[in-house]
């Protein structure tokens, strides 16, 4: 794992908020994709994705749970629904796959301590 970026916002801010955080990081020019869980946004029906991977021009693995599922745009991966933008299919997995190890993985990781830390901020 590289980087771990959290922050606090308003649900109505989030998308501004996750971009202002992705781009603002020191690791910015570095970064060649994003993975973000539905699970660690509250109120995450106000992330619109699209707009994250447009305005920062980067490929974003989303990941999330439910029944609400459109093969034309998603795939499943395990027991996840995931929405890839900018990434085929065989890319997601194999990145995905690489990632969770054994469901272990760094979006574990990166769970844990966002949790744990009040404010964290580039790590």
């Amino acid at each position: 794992m590289d980087g771990v970026i959290s922050g606090v916002f308003s649900p109505g801010g989030l998308t501004e908020g996750v971009s202002g955080l992705i781009r603002e990081s020191k690791h910015y020019g570095q970064v060649r994709g994003i993975i973000l869980d539905e699970e660690t946004f509250p109120g995450s029906s106000c992330l619109n994705i699209q707009l994250i991977h447009e305005g920062l021009g980067l490929p974003i693995i989303y990941l999330r749970s439910g029944d609400d599922f459109d093969p034309r745009f998603m795939m499943r991966w395990r027991n996840r629904v995931v929405e890839p933008y900018g990434l085929t299919e065989g890319t997601v997995k194999r990145i995905l796959d690489l990632v969770l190890d054994e469901g272990v993985g760094m979006i574990q990781v990166a769970h844990l301590i966002s949790r744990n830390l009040d404010s964290m901020h580039n790590v």
